[in-house]
């Protein structure tokens, strides 16, 4: 039904297209979680979704693919435009994204339907069904929807961030009498946002459009990180629950004796799976974690028993303080300005290597004049240093040259 009501699909004689253009689908059947906030109701629900198969795609290397998705920094940056203005909170996912954008005329495709398909639309056996729209399984799925979304938010008077690809705002005004009515980020279908009126009179418009599967506000789940608005309008950004969840790698007590033995490919395997892992956390919600992390990443190339112990303690630390949070203050917008802090480290003890830290926060004059201030962390990098550098002072000098850099992006 939702392909039918998408427009994605219209009938066509097997003949008209060449054997290699006519895609196989399948079915995909899943579970989906539903009312995790209430136990009590039903935790899950079964899902079915028609999916071609597009590594089939006989242009698969030619066709563009590479669809923008939001950063960090746009992330964070929407987030602190919310908490500053006072606006509620909103996320909201668009329903059956993948099936929604117009193909490529260049690279006409078609799929060979399902019987449920061919039974609903009445195809004879020399039929197939012509891919007009987008469709899930197609290489440039999240391209097409993109330029979809792209198009109608422009047609709504929302302008794309010239820095950002994924951040749309909607003004009203020119040059310094612009007005800011609100500010929406983009993830693929899923979306953060906040406005005035008008704002969320032109967010019900997209929902004509692009009907949203759900709209939620003040608390919610975005992108794996749960978000919460306080009354003072200030947001908490947290990964509690998926950083308790991380299993530990499990070594025997033979291999705990041995501490300076190599790793096996099991272990490296596991290695790599909690350091991807906690990698996820420290990019989105815990720059506190961050240094420790690249203590274990640096020694992956010669892993040893110790390398595991180490990466269990690590992972042990960010679970006792899995509650650590985010918080993006509710500065007022007159008052808010960024301040960078840096820092380098020059060859640690363990290794002949240079580390750099950043650290960028929006924050207020008073910070400047050595004064009390609120801080909301912004973006982070914690790395070693790609270059070889002679001297703390050179190391000290490069990582703030970085750090004003990024704060000039920022």
């Amino acid at each position: 039904n939702c392909w039918i009501q998408t427009s994605a699909l219209k009938p066509i004689l097997r003949k008209k297209l060449n054997p290699e253009q006519i895609l196989k689908s399948r079915w995909v059947l899943t579970w989906k979680s539903i009312n995790e906030e209430n136990p009590e109701l039903p935790q899950r629900k079964a899902k079915a979704r028609l999916v071609v198969l597009g590594f089939q795609d006989p242009k698969l290397c030619e066709v563009a693919r590479d669809s923008p998705t939001l950063t960090r920094e746009g992330r964070h940056t929407i987030l602190q435009t919310v908490a500053s203005r006072g606006w509620t909170l909103s996320s909201f996912d668009i329903k059956t994204a993948f099936l929604r954008g117009q193909s490529d005329s260049n690279n006409p495709l078609a799929m060979e339907p399902p019987v449920e398909l061919r039974r609903k639309l009445g195809l004879s056996s020399d039929q197939v069904c012509a891919l007009v729209g987008n469709a899930y399984g197609r290489v440039d799925a999240p391209l097409l929807f993109y330029q979809e979304l792209n198009k109608q938010l422009q047609k709504l008077q929302f302008t794309r961030h010239p820095l950002e690809p994924c951040v749309f705002m909607l003004e009203t005004g020119s040059g310094l009498n612009r007005v800011l009515h609100g500010v929406i980020g983009t993830h693929v279908d899923d979306g953060v946002c906040g406005g005035d009126q008008f704002f969320h009179d032109q967010l019900d418009a997209l929902k004509k459009v692009l009907p949203f599967g759900s709209f939620k506000q003040r608390k919610f789940v975005f992108i794996g990180m749960h978000l919460e608005q306080l009354p003072d309008n200030s947001i908490l950004a947290s990964q509690q629950e998926y950083v308790r969840n991380i299993p530990a790698i499990d070594i025997g007590r033979p291999r705990r004796q041995t501490p300076d033995s190599p790793v096996n490919e099991a272990e490296l395997s596991k290695l790599r799976g909690v350091i991807g892992s906690l990698q996820y956390a420290v990019t989105h919600t815990r720059p506190d974690m961050a240094a420790k992390l690249g203590e274990v990443q640096v020694q992956i190339s010669k892993a040893t028993v110790q390398t595991l112990l180490l990466a269990n303690k690590v992972l042990r630390e960010a679970q006792e303080t899995s509650d650590v949070r985010l918080c993006f203050r509710s500065v007022p917008v007159e008052q808010l300005t960024h301040v960078s802090f840096g820092d380098a480290s020059f060859a640690s003890a363990k290794q002949l290597a240079s580390f750099q830290g950043t650290l960028i926060c929006a924050t207020t004059p008073e910070l400047n004049k050595n004064q009390l201030a609120p801080v909301s962390p912004l973006t982070w990098t914690s790395k070693k240093i790609a270059r070889v550098v002679r001297s703390t002072l050179s190391a000290e000098a490069f990582s703030m040259s970085g750090s004003v850099d990024r704060l000039g992006w920022m």
